[in-house]
């Protein structure tokens, strides 16, 4: 009995030796695709602005010492960004901190945003730190100033030769903490009738700033960067209306600009996800040429393994990519459809794309390390793209307020104004008029995108 059991392991054993042997002589003997030549070009760089009109380089420089030229700093940043990657195939010696010199934008720990994102009217807020503000207004006034340098700028592109999951991002906490204390500062003029006209024509520049970025960027992170940024900005302006519904009538002109929808096509959605793809696809080539795994480890192999079965042929660079690019070529073709077809069609296209980048059987004789990587890339870019598409809910919702206080439309009458509004002013993801809530005065619609959770609405403060 004991020989049996004995042999029977011995078998068992050299069918599991002769099975790896078979696994290791596929991922040897097997030669990678052709890569596929509409995979080179789905990724290929959009044209980048001349670099002096190219907003782009002084996010990268904004926290730089005061002495230091932000712009200039930013350019110093990418430049070598792109030289170490090119040369090292690596950024492990980039330090991007070295280029701020002595006196970098630092903020205390314990500061924190003056009103919490979940707020949606910060006006009070505003009104009740009047003396924080001003003193901190005077403290970062340089960084106030650079703040609104950025909208002098022409263009905003990506300039980034080429990026991966390694590359760093600009310090956008501080953008955006300047970003606030601009919005508290609009707030606080606001109350004084003789200040009015310059809050609201910096609240109008500070909109169509953030709209050229979303619009001109190629970047998944600065377009939610954005779209924090135009949550906010907008919210300001419905809190607004609805304190100062008077100014609605006496600036109508600043009023239409702050609150003009933003467009489906300027929120360029596609162009991000191809850069995503972009750095995804380029994952494929490092790790054939380091061996280095990374940020796609899924904690089901240790990276000692994936280098193991890199040198061994188990990832097929080529292979990997023209996968990929299928992949990323099924997002951008959903996503080029309306918001109101993703909704209806996403349960169905998530089976579809869940399949596309499944780890089957195959891919355990052929490119699986391409094929683990592969099924570990993809974040929800519908999620994102809801995220995005959820702003311009939001941006509609406040032009109709804008229109309602404008034309002075009674209570009882809004419900057929919403009826009436023209498809740019409809839900974005029922293409239907926008809803009303009677009880709280709220014009409002469903949310997809799960992050701004009190921004799927305006309420109509200036009805008591």
């Amino acid at each position: 009995m004991k020989k049996t059991v004995i042999n029977v392991l011995g078998w068992a054993g050299l069918a599991v030796l002769g099975f790896i042997a078979i696994v290791l002589a596929c991922w040897w003997l097997a030669p990678d695709q052709k890569l596929d030549p509409e995979a080179e070009k789905f990724v290929t760089l959009a044209p980048v602005p001349p670099a002096e009109d190219n907003a782009y380089f002084i996010l990268w420089g904004f926290p730089a010492s005061p002495e230091l030229d932000p712009h200039q700093v930013g350019q110093q940043i990418v430049a070598e960004h792109d030289r170490i990657l090119a040369a090292e195939k690596g950024l492990d010696h980039f330090n991007m901190d070295s280029f701020y010199g002595p006196n970098p934008l630092r903020f205390e720990k314990a500061s924190k945003y003056i009103c919490q994102v979940s707020n949606w009217d910060c006006l009070a807020e505003f009104e009740s730190k009047r003396a924080e503000i001003l003193a901190a207004t005077e403290k970062y006034r340089l960084y106030v100033a650079r703040y609104r340098k950025i909208r002098e700028y022409k263009e905003f592109g990506v300039a980034l030769s080429q990026a991966d999951f390694r590359s760093p991002v600009p310090n956008f906490q501080a953008v955006l903490r300047i970003s606030e204390l601009v919005d508290a500062n609009i707030a606080l003029k606001m109350t004084s009738a003789a200040q009015q006209r310059e809050a609201l024509q910096e609240l109008a520049a500070d909109i169509h700033s953030w709209r050229r970025i979303i619009q001109g960027n190629d970047w998944l992170l600065t377009q939610m960067i954005s779209v924090v940024a135009l949550h906010k900005k907008y919210r300001l302006a419905s809190a607004l209306m609805s304190k100062y519904p008077e100014a609605v009538g006496k600036y109508p002109d600043l009023f239409r600009l702050i609150t003009a929808p933003l467009p489906v096509e300027q929120t360029n959605i596609i162009a991000a996800t191809k850069a995503e793809a972009r750095s995804s696809l380029n994952v494929f080539r490092t790790l054939s040429e380091s061996a280095q795994c990374c940020v796609y480890d899924d904690g089901m192999s240790s990276q000692w393994l994936y280098a193991a079965m890199i040198h061994t042929g188990g990832l097929k660079p080529n292979a990997s990519v023209n996968r990929a690019y299928g992949a990323f070529k099924s997002y951008t073709d959903f996503l080029s459809h309306s918001p109101k077809q993703i909704v209806e069609g996403l349960p169905q296209w998530d089976e579809g794309i869940a399949n596309r980048v499944a780890f089957d059987a195959g891919a355990v004789f052929y490119n699986p390390v391409g094929r683990r990587i592969l099924v570990n890339m993809f974040p929800g870019f519908t999620t994102y793209a809801f995220r995005i598409d959820d702003l311009i809910g939001l941006s509609r919702l406040v032009d109709l307020q804008r229109q309602i206080v404008e034309k002075s439309v009674p209570v009882a009458d809004v419900p057929a104004f919403l009826a009436k509004a023209g498809p740019g002013l409809m839900d974005i993801y029922t293409e239907q008029p926008m809803h009303w809530d009677a009880s709280t005065k709220r014009v409002w619609f469903a949310l997809q995108g799960k992050r701004f959770d009190n921004s799927g609405y305006v309420t109509l403060g200036h009805y008591k």
